[in-house]
């Protein structure tokens, strides 16, 4: 993926301000963190191995086929298909002044999925995002920035939100045992989900109390135009984190016949959260810990639940490297997106 020259793990920097922070020092933390993520990922592991038999563990992996990998990957690509309208409905939510192709939209979000998978950070591909498509907000270079991030921060919330949702509706149509009522979690997303669209709604009002850059950035938030594309927003992050679950399902059942759907739309999204864990590589460790956990609250023994794990978390890895063959081959660049947005949106407003 090009995009000019940026970094997809450093912000942007604001026009006419250097560096704050010196490159030397930027890149201690930089490596001391990923140090930290590495050895959290790796002591998570350990404990795990520690707990399993190993001839269990490859037993389970026995009993997998190809077909339900398969199966699981392609849902992924839906799954990603599905975000990638929800991230369109939410620039079309903030009145985007250019309209993007949603064939270059699902390229930008494959894409970025490879950089949130392989980068250190989880948020590279996101900011790559973000900055890519800062054309949908004008030409000004810190008002349209600020737009972009703005709407991938968003659809990062719904996601979230998406994911409470799930899981809370299916424990409470289908409870399992010792699985907390998640329904206080779910609304106090919903309610978050509401006031960040709020929040960055009434941001803009105290751009003339802050000075400098600040003030410019407050200034440049995106405003809601369509309130009511958000009802659509918060349906497509529910519809995303079911797939999650059926994803996780497709490859469960095969390990453990006769395995409920409904316990996996639990369990899933759930785990699957583990990926925003700041201190492991794409939530490694943790996500078969909690795995383990959650379908062993089911009956489901701990070899069996890493396998179903990693196999998850290959599908992901699979779906991530397709990303990055596609950044390889069919690069994308800012310009290549400004191009594209301006012959689109002429065409949709040509009589």
């Amino acid at each position: 993926m090009t995009v000019s020259t940026l970094d997809p793990n450093e912000p942007p920097e604001a026009p006419g301000r250097p560096s704050i922070a010196p490159a030397a020092p930027r890149k201690t933390r930089r490596r001391l963190m990923s140090a930290l993520r590495a050895s959290v990922t790796l002591g998570a592991f350990a404990w795990l191995a520690s707990r399993i038999d190993f001839t269990d563990l490859v037993r389970a992996f026995a009993r997998l086929d190809a077909t339900a990998v398969a199966l699981a990957v392609a849902i992924s690509f839906v799954t990603l298909f599905v975000g990638t309208v929800r991230w369109r409905l939410l620039l079309e939510a903030y009145g985007a002044e250019r309209h993007i192709p949603l064939s270059m939209l699902f390229r930008l979000y494959l894409i970025g999925g490879f950089y949130n998978t392989y980068v250190p950070g989880g948020v590279g591909g996101d900011l790559l995002r973000g900055v890519a498509t800062r054309a949908a907000f004008g030409d000004d270079r810190v008002a349209s920035t600020t737009g972009a991030l703005s709407i991938v921060f968003v659809e990062r919330v719904y996601g979230l939100v998406g994911m409470l949702v799930v899981s809370a509706l299916a424990s409470l149509i289908w409870p399992l045992p010792g699985v907390p009522d998640m329904s206080l979690w779910a609304l106090g997303g919903v309610v978050v989900a509401v006031g960040v669209v709020v929040a960055l709604g009434l941001a803009p009002r105290l751009s003339n109390l802050l000075p400098g850059v600040i003030g410019r950035i407050l200034a440049a938030l995106p405003r809601p135009r369509d309130p009511w594309r958000f009802l659509g927003v918060f349906a497509l992050s529910v519809l995303t984190h079911g797939l999650v679950g059926l994803t996780g399902h497709v490859i469960m059942r095969v390990l453990v016949p006769g395995l409920p759907v409904t316990s996996s739309l639990v369990i899933v999204p759930l785990a699957a959260a583990s990926a925003f864990f700041p201190l492991t590589v794409g939530g490694a460790g943790v996500r078969e810990a909690a795995f383990v956990a959650l379908y062993g609250l089911v009956g489901v023994g701990k070899a069996t639940a890493i396998a179903g794990s990693l196999t998850f978390w290959a599908t992901q890895l699979i779906v991530a490297a397709v990303g990055g063959v596609v950044a390889v081959v069919s690069p994308v660049r800012a310009e290549d997106v400004l191009a594209c947005a301006v012959e689109r949106s002429s065409k949709l407003t040509e009589p």
